[in-house]
């Protein structure tokens, strides 16, 4: 699929799955950006960077990227439609409250990681690697969470 073809289906995409309000533009790369702002001032505002083999999805909290590579390993028989298909969906997910941000600082204050994930897994825990994050950086390690709409409790 050529560039602008992959960018119109985005764009279609995007359209058939929400009802977003979002500023398309192109940055000075000449690469397609469509964005939206989220109601929270941390998260800011969501822009989807649209190139022919990857997409990234970034905001102030974290950034994905959805690449035609990784879903040829997955084993996509059409990979560039399956990066289409899963940016589109972190994108409305997480407008749609369906997905989380995550963020984790050091006891120095440094961002250690950062994630974004379906809101089913917002209290998943990995034990062997929060072990190895305390043993690298010391702890207390602290994990903040957001959600489209602003920052979230660890009890939701």
């Amino acid at each position: 699929m050529e560039t602008m073809e992959i960018e119109d289906r985005f764009r279609e995409k995007l359209e058939s799955r929400a009802d977003i309000e979002v500023a398309i533009y192109r940055d000075d790369y000449n690469v397609l950006c469509v964005s939206t702002r989220s109601p929270c001032a941390d998260i800011g505002q969501l822009v989807a960077r649209v190139e022919s083999r990857a997409i990234v999805l970034s905001c102030n909290i974290a950034h994905s990227h959805v690449d035609a590579a990784e879903m040829e390993r997955r084993g996509y028989p059409e990979p560039v439609e399956a990066m289409l298909n899963e940016a589109v969906s972190n994108f409305v997910d997480l407008v749609e409250n369906q997905a989380f941000l995550l963020r984790r600082i050091a006891p120095n204050g440094a961002v250690i990681s950062s994630g974004w994930g379906p809101i089913s897994a917002i209290n998943d825990k990995n034990e062997k690697f929060d072990r190895m994050l305390a043993e690298t950086y010391g702890g207390p390690i602290i994990e903040e969470r957001w959600l489209w709409s602003g920052k979230i409790d660890e009890t939701l």
